[in-house]
Parts: C-alpha cells; structure tokens; sequence
C-alpha cells in the first residue's frame, strides 16, 4: 500500500533529522561552553541557548516520529507477511507440510516472520544515521580545519571497518545458524512435552532430556559466540574513538596555536567524533541482525515458493447430490501411485469402505477434500473434482479422522469453530444427537475442558465431538475416517451405530471408513478393496 511506503520513507527522514539534530546539539553544547567560558556577555549567548534547547527538542521529538512510523510500518508488514504465509501453507495441507519439522514450522510462522521486521527497525535506520552522521561531521571538521577533514574521515571509517572484520572473524556469521538451531529445539520441545507419558513409561525419558539439554547448549554457544564478537568490534570502536579524538586533539591544538583556529571551537572538533561513533556501534548489533534477518528470509522465502500439487479448481460445489469413482489413482510426490476403489453414492445414503491398512481408503477421503489430487476418474455432481475450489469442497464434504483434531480450550470452544454464532441450545442439540451430551452434563456441560489433544476426553468422545462439529458445519457428506479405531468391539459397533444414525437423521450422505468388515451392517452398502501400485 502506498501510505505504509510512505509512512516507511517519513520514518527513514526522521531518522536522518534525529542523526542531524543530535550533531548539532553536540556542537551547539560544547560551543556554548566554550564561549561562555571566555566571560562574554550572557546576550551574545542566547542564540547558543536556543539552539542547543531546539536540538534537544529535535532529537528527541524525532526518535519518537522514527519509531512511530517505523514500527507501525513493520507491524502492518508482519501482518500482511503472515497471512500470505498461512495462504501458501493452506493449499498444501496437512499433507504437503510433512516435508516440515513441527518446530520447524511454528519457528518459520513465529520466529522467522518476526525477524523480518528487523531490517526496518534495526538495520536501515541505524545506517541511514551513521551516513548522515559521518557526512555532516566530516563537512564540519573539513570547514573548521581542512587539515584534519582527511585524516578524520579516514580514521572514522577504517575504525568501522576494523570492527566489521573481528566481529566477522570472531564468529558474529554465526548468528545465521540461529535460526536453524532454535527450530530443531523447538521440535524436540514439542515432541518431548507431547509425548512425555510415553518417554517415561519405556524410560527414554532421560536420553530425551540429554538431547535436549545438548540442543540448548549449542544454541547458548552460537548466541554467546555472537555476544563475544559485539563485544570485540565494539572495544575496537572504542579505540578508534579515542584514537580520532587524540588526533583532533593534537591538530586542533597545533592549529590553535598557529592562529588558523578559533580556540572556543576545539572542544566542538575533539568532540563531534562522539556522535559519528555512537551511530557506528548501534550498527555493529544491526549487522548481525542484518545476517539474522538474511537466514529467516531465506527460511520465509521456502515457504512462500510453495506450490499445491495441482492447482485449485474455481467452481463451486453445491449441495451434495452424487460421487462416483472409477479407474482413478493418486500420484504421490516420490513416484509411488496408489489407485483409489471403484465406488458410487447418491445423496442421502451410506457407504462403507472396507480394507486393510494401505489399500488407499484415507486417500480417497483426502482426495474428497482436496487435500490430495487426483489423476482423473472422481466425478463430484457429475464434474471432475479438481474443477471445484479446494475451500469450496471442504464447506460441503464434512472429515472425521481416526484422530479428530480437537484444541486444549472447552467443548464450547471446539464447536463453535464450526459455527461462531451457535446458540447454546444448538450446541446442546447437536451433541445429544451425537450421544456426547450425557455424558457432559454430568461434568461441567459446555465448558468441560478438553485438555491438550482431548487427553480429558476418551477416544469414542473424541470422535463423537468431531461428528458434532461437523454435522454443526452443515456439511453435506460426512467422511467417518476409521472412528473405531481404538475402541473394544461392543463399543465400536455402539458408536458407529450412533454416528451414522445422526449423521442420516441429519439428512447426511455418509462414508465409513473401517479395516473391520462386522461394521459394513450399519451402511447401505459396501465396498471391499484391496490397494493396487502401479
């Protein structure tokens, strides 16, 4: 958008007008007390007075303007960042994101998109101040004493450039593999607190804790490795500092006294390099964070080169009214191509899908929501379902997996992410059809917490909330992904008994999904398959 360019370009002026208000302020300062140390009358230092109060008041008033525009700027560039990456990982879900650690992930979401905003906050700004800096003291130096206008500039930048070098040589290139390293430890965090029950009932517990322990370490060392580097560039600085101010010192001493300079402007020429080199090592840090900024980009840009197998459709799926599937496949991204069972269903009616693990029963159901493509051979209403836009399959054809995706919050929570404007008594409804509502009640109703990943829920519950929310959704084909999986026979007969009644009192065309043949009763009719490779 044009006004965050030019809010951005503003705030780049702001940060030149501070760099400038801050040289002059310094220059105002010191002449100030220099005249005032020579007796002069009080009247012949006001303008001195007034100039060092205005650039007081500058300096300030545009660091305030600077970090206002900037980080405002930078706010609305994460934001925007963020949707486009969420809009690329969309399409390619859950699938495609396999090709990613979890941490990896949420690091690329949270951290890398993070660190982008640094190169408007921390590393332009910083240069724009030390080239404006440099160039304002460097013409006042050259105007006050020619002499030294040479020897000045070339001392300045060698001392940056000096700094530069240890900094680099001392390891601050290491602050690349930050990013990296912070994503393997986040994947191991999560993997570690996901699965700790496991971890300490096989005692693995404490291999996993050495990992992690060691993982940090590394983390800690590069961060300290980068940390020793700041600090050597910086002493560097400090020297060139004092080596610069000896040498105005000396030469404005030298010049004083041949006449060809005013005494009351010395303490200005020994001073003024102050400035220069306060900007020089604000830009040692913005250097790194520069490298930083270079590693996440690379890591977002990966992100946002990502594209779905195949395009999305851009038609729109009405009401369901018919499948049909004959002599399709789906081609994996490894040459592997499985090829889908031959089925037809009419609206209204049930299906079961019997077979053994692998025959390619999970990838008919991915393919239906456009989680998969296919190679031809699915007819949706009568047209090729890669017609139809990916959203608009997944607003009528309603998936339950065999592990139904539930977030730590209430059940209240869970279903209205189904339907936001649900009333209480909607809710209710829905999930006394789904036979979960007893049971709830006698807790805490609505507000029962789920815990992380349902853990205060039993599996059967887990499923029956999943069918809730979508039968809330108002899908119009419901896909039953093996929600038996895990449960006693007598149980699992009840439940699918249960899920396919309400899914069809709802009006629901269902698809079962299930490796246990006793279950095809409680459908209108099966299909038994078998996986074929081509």
């Amino acid at each position: 958008m044009w006004w965050l360019k030019l809010r951005k370009r503003l705030g780049f002026v702001a940060s030149s007008l501070q760099a400038i208000s801050s040289v002059l302020l310094l220059g105002a300062s010191t002449l100030l007390i220099s005249k005032a140390a020579t007796h002069v009358p009080i009247m012949m230092l006001m303008t001195l007075v007034v100039m060092v109060r205005a650039f007081a008041i500058g300096r300030a008033g545009f660091r305030y303007t600077e970090r206002l525009l900037l980080h405002d700027s930078a706010f609305k560039l994460l934001q925007s960042l963020r949707v486009r990456v969420f809009k690329k990982l969309e399409p390619i879900a859950p699938l495609g994101l396999r090709r990613f650690g979890r941490g990896d992930l949420v690091a690329r979401l949270v951290d890398d998109v993070d660190e982008l905003q640094n190169l408007q906050l921390r590393v332009l700004p910083g240069l724009v101040q030390s080239v404006v800096a440099t160039a304002l003291v460097s013409g006042i130096v050259l105007w006050l004493l020619p002499s030294l206008g040479l020897a000045f500039l070339a001392l300045m930048y060698s001392s940056f450039a000096s700094a530069l070098i240890v900094g680099y040589l001392t390891g601050s290139a290491g602050q690349a593999l930050v990013s990296t390293q912070r994503a393997a430890l986040y994947s191991s965090l999560i993997d570690a607190s996901e699965r700790a029950d496991l971890f300490m009932a096989f005692g693995w517990a404490e291999g996993v804790e050495r990992s992690i322990s060691q993982q940090s370490a590394e983390l800690v060392k590069i961060e300290k490795r980068a940390a020793r580097a700041s600090g050597l560039a910086g002493s560097v600085l400090v020297i060139g500092l004092a080596i610069s101010q000896l040498v105005a010192a000396l030469l404005g001493a030298q010049a004083v006294q041949a006449g060809s300079l005013d005494r009351v402007y010395l303490a200005s020429l020994v001073l003024l390099p102050v400035v220069v080199f306060e900007f020089f090592q604000l830009e040692l840090p913005a250097i790194s964070a520069y490298r930083r900024y270079r590693a996440s980009k690379l890591r977002i840009d990966e992100v946002l080169a990502l594209e779905p197998a195949k395009p999305s459709g851009v038609k729109e799926l009405g009401p369901f009214q018919s499948l049909s599937c004959s002599n399709a496949s789906v081609r994996f991204e490894d040459g592997f191509e499985l090829k889908l069972p031959d089925l037809t269903l009419s609206k209204n009616s049930s299906l079961a899908l019997v077979g053994r693990s692998g025959s390619g029963k999970s990838t008919l159901a991915n393919v239906l929501v456009g989680f998969l493509p296919s190679n031809g051979g699915v007819l949706l209403n009568g047209l090729p379902i890669d017609d139809y836009a990916h959203g608009s399959l997944r607003k009528e054809i309603g998936l339950v997996e065999q592990n139904s995706s539930v977030l730590i919050g209430t059940v209240e929570a869970n279903l209205r992410i189904a339907k936001p404007q649900a009333s209480d008594c909607e809710l209710i409804e829905v999930l006394a059809k789904v036979g979960l509502w007893q049971a709830l009640e006698l807790r805490d109703g609505l507000a029962t917490e789920v815990g992380e990943n349902g853990k205060f829920l039993s599996g059967g519950e887990v499923s029956r909330l999943g069918l809730a929310r979508v039968l809330l959704s108002g899908r119009n084909l419901v896909i039953l992904d093996e929600p038996t999986a895990a449960l006693d026979r007598d149980l699992a007969h009840r439940l699918v008994s249960e899920l396919v009644s309400a899914s069809q009192a709802e009006g629901k065309s269902v698809i079962l999904i299930t490796h246990d043949p006793d279950l095809v009763v409680y459908c209108d009719q099966a299909v038994n398959i078998s996986s074929t490779v081509r």
